[in-house]
Protein backbone atom coordinates (compact mmCIF):
# COMPACT_ATOMS: atom_id res chain seq x y z
CA UNK A 1 0.00 0.00 0.00
CA UNK A 2 3.03 2.19 -0.19
CA UNK A 3 3.97 2.31 3.62
CA UNK A 4 6.76 1.63 5.00
CA UNK A 5 8.38 0.49 8.69
CA UNK A 6 10.75 2.70 10.52
CA UNK A 7 12.06 0.86 13.76
CA UNK A 8 13.31 3.52 16.53
CA UNK A 9 14.02 2.99 20.38
CA UNK A 10 12.34 5.81 21.61
CA UNK A 11 13.45 5.34 25.18
CA UNK A 12 17.30 5.51 24.03
CA UNK A 13 17.24 8.96 22.71
CA UNK A 14 16.24 7.86 19.12
CA UNK A 15 15.93 10.66 17.13
CA UNK A 16 12.91 10.97 14.03
CA UNK A 17 14.98 13.84 12.00
CA UNK A 18 14.90 11.72 9.17
CA UNK A 19 11.84 10.69 8.73
CA UNK A 20 9.33 13.78 10.24
CA UNK A 21 10.17 16.20 7.40
CA UNK A 22 7.61 13.80 5.38
CA UNK A 23 5.12 13.68 7.66
CA UNK A 24 2.06 16.06 7.62
CA UNK A 25 0.71 14.71 10.66
CA UNK A 26 2.10 12.69 13.57
CA UNK A 27 0.06 10.51 15.63
CA UNK A 28 2.01 9.43 19.24
CA UNK A 29 0.02 6.13 21.11
CA UNK A 30 3.46 5.61 22.88
CA UNK A 31 2.93 4.79 26.25
CA UNK A 32 4.99 2.71 28.91
CA UNK A 33 3.90 -1.47 29.39
CA UNK A 34 4.30 -0.47 33.45
CA UNK A 35 5.16 -4.30 34.12
CA UNK A 36 8.43 -4.90 34.73
CA UNK A 37 8.89 -1.13 34.32
CA UNK A 38 12.36 -0.08 34.41
CA UNK A 39 14.36 3.12 34.35
CA UNK A 40 14.32 2.85 29.95
CA UNK A 41 10.54 2.28 29.81
CA UNK A 42 8.98 3.57 32.67
CA UNK A 43 6.30 6.37 32.56
CA UNK A 44 8.63 8.78 32.48
CA UNK A 45 10.59 7.05 29.92
CA UNK A 46 8.17 6.68 27.60
CA UNK A 47 4.87 9.01 28.81
CA UNK A 48 6.47 12.46 29.64
CA UNK A 49 10.34 12.41 27.83
CA UNK A 50 9.77 10.25 24.67
CA UNK A 51 6.27 12.11 23.80
CA UNK A 52 7.52 15.36 24.36
CA UNK A 53 11.01 14.95 22.45
CA UNK A 54 8.61 13.18 19.60
CA UNK A 55 6.69 16.52 19.71
CA UNK A 56 9.59 19.09 19.84
CA UNK A 57 11.51 17.32 16.37
CA UNK A 58 7.96 17.19 15.17
CA UNK A 59 7.66 21.06 15.49
CA UNK A 60 11.49 21.53 14.47
CA UNK A 61 10.07 19.21 11.08
CA UNK A 62 7.38 21.27 10.41
CA UNK A 63 4.51 18.68 10.41
CA UNK A 64 1.65 20.15 10.14
CA UNK A 65 -0.51 17.74 13.14
CA UNK A 66 0.69 16.24 15.83
CA UNK A 67 -2.14 13.82 17.66
CA UNK A 68 -1.27 12.88 21.20
CA UNK A 69 -3.49 9.92 22.94
CA UNK A 70 -3.37 10.78 26.61
CA UNK A 71 -5.22 9.47 29.49
CA UNK A 72 -9.12 10.13 30.22
CA UNK A 73 -9.27 11.34 33.85
CA UNK A 74 -5.27 13.22 33.43
CA UNK A 75 -6.39 16.69 34.14
CA UNK A 76 -7.87 15.34 37.66
CA UNK A 77 -5.65 12.64 38.38
CA UNK A 78 -2.21 13.86 37.86
CA UNK A 79 -1.91 15.81 41.15
CA UNK A 80 -3.05 11.89 42.55
CA UNK A 81 -0.82 10.36 40.47
CA UNK A 82 2.78 10.50 39.16
CA UNK A 83 1.40 8.01 36.21
CA UNK A 84 -0.98 10.70 35.01
CA UNK A 85 1.62 13.37 35.76
CA UNK A 86 3.82 12.21 33.12
CA UNK A 87 1.60 12.03 30.14
CA UNK A 88 0.37 15.28 30.92
CA UNK A 89 3.75 16.92 31.47
CA UNK A 90 4.33 15.60 28.25
CA UNK A 91 1.17 17.19 26.41
CA UNK A 92 1.97 20.63 28.32
CA UNK A 93 5.30 19.99 26.46
CA UNK A 94 4.22 19.76 23.10
CA UNK A 95 1.20 22.36 23.42
CA UNK A 96 4.66 24.86 24.08
CA UNK A 97 6.25 23.52 20.72
CA UNK A 98 3.13 23.61 19.08
CA UNK A 99 2.15 27.65 19.77
CA UNK A 100 5.92 28.27 18.86
CA UNK A 101 5.95 26.77 15.54
CA UNK A 102 2.41 27.05 14.52
CA UNK A 103 1.55 23.24 14.73
CA UNK A 104 -1.70 22.19 15.38
CA UNK A 105 -1.55 19.70 18.60
CA UNK A 106 -5.05 17.32 18.95
CA UNK A 107 -5.40 14.95 22.47
CA UNK A 108 -7.70 12.12 22.46
CA UNK A 109 -8.87 11.14 25.97
CA UNK A 110 -10.29 7.86 25.45
CA UNK A 111 -11.43 6.67 28.61
CA UNK A 112 -11.36 2.98 28.32
CA UNK A 113 -10.70 0.71 25.45
CA UNK A 114 -13.31 -2.69 25.22
CA UNK A 115 -9.57 -4.95 24.82
CA UNK A 116 -9.12 -2.97 28.74
CA UNK A 117 -11.99 -5.00 29.97
CA UNK A 118 -11.70 -8.37 28.10
CA UNK A 119 -8.95 -10.20 30.47
CA UNK A 120 -10.26 -8.62 33.23
CA UNK A 121 -14.29 -9.71 32.76
CA UNK A 122 -14.98 -11.92 30.23
CA UNK A 123 -12.00 -14.03 29.76
CA UNK A 124 -12.39 -15.15 33.76
CA UNK A 125 -15.59 -15.83 33.11
CA UNK A 126 -15.45 -17.78 29.79
CA UNK A 127 -12.41 -19.93 32.05
CA UNK A 128 -13.94 -20.31 35.07
CA UNK A 129 -17.58 -18.97 35.78
CA UNK A 130 -16.46 -15.96 37.96
CA UNK A 131 -14.80 -12.48 37.79
CA UNK A 132 -14.29 -10.31 40.64
CA UNK A 133 -14.69 -6.48 41.24
CA UNK A 134 -13.31 -4.01 43.91
CA UNK A 135 -15.25 -1.96 46.50
CA UNK A 136 -18.64 -3.34 45.56
CA UNK A 137 -18.03 -2.42 42.11
CA UNK A 138 -20.44 0.64 41.48
CA UNK A 139 -17.97 3.15 39.55
CA UNK A 140 -19.35 3.86 36.48
CA UNK A 141 -17.73 4.00 32.83
CA UNK A 142 -18.11 4.03 29.22
CA UNK A 143 -15.69 2.30 27.57
CA UNK A 144 -14.92 2.49 23.80
CA UNK A 145 -14.34 -0.02 20.89
CA UNK A 146 -10.84 0.64 19.26
CA UNK A 147 -12.06 0.96 16.02
CA UNK A 148 -14.66 4.18 16.90
CA UNK A 149 -11.43 5.66 18.12
CA UNK A 150 -9.92 5.36 15.08
CA UNK A 151 -12.82 6.11 13.11
CA UNK A 152 -12.98 9.45 15.15
CA UNK A 153 -9.42 10.37 14.57
CA UNK A 154 -9.51 9.88 11.11
CA UNK A 155 -12.18 12.12 11.15
CA UNK A 156 -10.14 15.24 13.03
CA UNK A 157 -7.28 14.19 10.66
CA UNK A 158 -9.37 14.96 7.65
CA UNK A 159 -11.05 18.41 8.82
CA UNK A 160 -8.57 20.62 9.29
CA UNK A 161 -11.46 22.76 11.52
CA UNK A 162 -11.37 19.97 14.16
CA UNK A 163 -7.93 19.76 15.06
CA UNK A 164 -6.23 21.93 18.02
CA UNK A 165 -8.77 20.86 20.53
CA UNK A 166 -9.23 18.21 23.32
CA UNK A 167 -11.72 15.17 22.60
CA UNK A 168 -12.87 13.09 25.83
CA UNK A 169 -14.39 9.98 24.05
CA UNK A 170 -16.29 7.25 25.26
CA UNK A 171 -19.01 4.41 24.17
CA UNK A 172 -22.62 4.20 23.52
CA UNK A 173 -23.72 2.50 26.51
CA UNK A 174 -22.57 3.44 30.69
CA UNK A 175 -21.71 0.63 32.83
CA UNK A 176 -20.62 -0.14 36.40
CA UNK A 177 -17.96 -2.23 36.70
CA UNK A 178 -19.71 -4.99 38.11
CA UNK A 179 -22.70 -4.60 34.96
CA UNK A 180 -19.58 -5.62 32.81
CA UNK A 181 -18.84 -8.54 34.48
CA UNK A 182 -22.65 -9.69 34.27
CA UNK A 183 -23.02 -8.91 30.58
CA UNK A 184 -19.82 -10.83 30.29
CA UNK A 185 -22.00 -13.56 32.37
CA UNK A 186 -25.25 -13.26 29.78
CA UNK A 187 -23.21 -13.59 27.13
CA UNK A 188 -21.18 -17.01 28.00
CA UNK A 189 -23.65 -18.70 30.23
CA UNK A 190 -21.47 -20.60 32.49
CA UNK A 191 -22.84 -23.46 33.52
CA UNK A 192 -23.25 -23.22 37.27
CA UNK A 193 -24.24 -19.64 36.83
CA UNK A 194 -21.53 -17.27 37.75
CA UNK A 195 -19.44 -16.30 41.13
CA UNK A 196 -18.60 -12.55 41.67
CA UNK A 197 -15.75 -12.24 43.74
CA UNK A 198 -16.15 -8.64 45.46
CA UNK A 199 -12.63 -7.74 47.04
CA UNK A 200 -11.65 -4.92 49.43
CA UNK A 201 -10.08 -1.59 48.59
CA UNK A 202 -8.15 -1.64 51.69
CA UNK A 203 -5.03 -4.34 50.67
CA UNK A 204 -4.33 -1.65 47.63
CA UNK A 205 -4.72 1.44 50.02
CA UNK A 206 -2.16 -0.25 52.25
CA UNK A 207 0.41 -1.40 49.59
CA UNK A 208 -0.07 2.19 48.29
CA UNK A 209 1.16 3.82 51.88
CA UNK A 210 4.03 1.00 52.44
CA UNK A 211 5.76 1.99 48.98
CA UNK A 212 5.12 5.42 49.72
CA UNK A 213 7.33 5.44 52.63
CA UNK A 214 9.96 3.84 50.04
CA UNK A 215 9.74 5.73 47.06
CA UNK A 216 11.70 8.95 48.12
CA UNK A 217 14.97 5.83 47.76
CA UNK A 218 13.72 3.91 45.10
CA UNK A 219 12.83 4.27 41.19
CA UNK A 220 10.65 1.13 41.51
CA UNK A 221 9.21 1.79 44.55
CA UNK A 222 8.10 5.41 42.89
CA UNK A 223 6.77 3.32 39.60
CA UNK A 224 4.87 0.77 41.86
CA UNK A 225 3.46 3.82 44.37
CA UNK A 226 2.08 5.83 41.14
CA UNK A 227 0.43 2.65 39.61
CA UNK A 228 -1.21 2.02 42.95
CA UNK A 229 -2.79 5.25 43.21
CA UNK A 230 -3.86 4.95 39.72
CA UNK A 231 -5.29 1.67 40.05
CA UNK A 232 -7.11 3.21 43.03
CA UNK A 233 -8.30 6.25 41.45
CA UNK A 234 -9.53 4.73 38.66
CA UNK A 235 -11.69 2.03 40.73
CA UNK A 236 -13.66 4.57 42.90
CA UNK A 237 -14.16 7.96 39.98
CA UNK A 238 -16.84 7.63 37.26
CA UNK A 239 -15.04 8.05 33.63
CA UNK A 240 -18.30 8.55 31.41
CA UNK A 241 -16.93 10.43 28.83
CA UNK A 242 -19.19 12.35 25.77
CA UNK A 243 -20.65 9.53 23.14
CA UNK A 244 -18.33 8.63 20.58
CA UNK A 245 -18.83 5.86 18.23
CA UNK A 246 -21.75 2.94 17.71
CA UNK A 247 -20.30 -0.02 18.82
CA UNK A 248 -21.53 -2.28 21.70
CA UNK A 249 -19.86 -3.88 24.05
CA UNK A 250 -22.27 -6.96 24.13
CA UNK A 251 -21.65 -7.60 20.78
CA UNK A 252 -17.93 -7.58 20.73
CA UNK A 253 -18.11 -9.89 23.82
CA UNK A 254 -20.26 -11.96 21.40
CA UNK A 255 -17.65 -12.52 18.60
CA UNK A 256 -15.04 -12.80 21.08
CA UNK A 257 -17.44 -15.59 22.43
CA UNK A 258 -17.84 -17.35 18.90
CA UNK A 259 -14.25 -16.92 18.04
CA UNK A 260 -13.00 -18.93 20.83
CA UNK A 261 -15.67 -21.44 20.17
CA UNK A 262 -14.25 -21.50 16.86
CA UNK A 263 -11.42 -22.31 18.08
CA UNK A 264 -12.15 -25.19 20.86
CA UNK A 265 -14.13 -26.74 17.31
CA UNK A 266 -10.75 -26.58 15.08
CA UNK A 267 -8.62 -27.89 17.91
CA UNK A 268 -11.25 -30.59 18.90
CA UNK A 269 -11.46 -31.95 14.97
CA UNK A 270 -7.60 -32.05 14.92
CA UNK A 271 -7.35 -34.25 17.59
CA UNK A 272 -10.14 -36.47 16.11
CA UNK A 273 -8.05 -37.21 12.92
CA UNK A 274 -5.86 -40.55 13.09
CA UNK A 275 -2.00 -39.66 12.28
CA UNK A 276 -1.08 -41.94 9.89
Amino acid sequence: MGASVVVRDAARMASWKDILPNCGTVLSCMASGNAGADASNDFWAIDRDANARLGAESATAGVRHFLLFATFEGPDSRAVTAFSEAKEAAAEAIRDYATASGMLFTVIRANAYFKDLTNRFFDSVLRDGSFSIFGGGGTRINPIHGADVADFVYEIMSDPAKAGKEYPIGGPDVFTFRDIGMLAAEVVKPQGGVHIRDGSLAPFKAMAFLTSLTAPFSRAARVRKALLRWMLYALTHDAVAPVCGHRHLREDYQERLAAAKAVNETVSTRRQVPHL
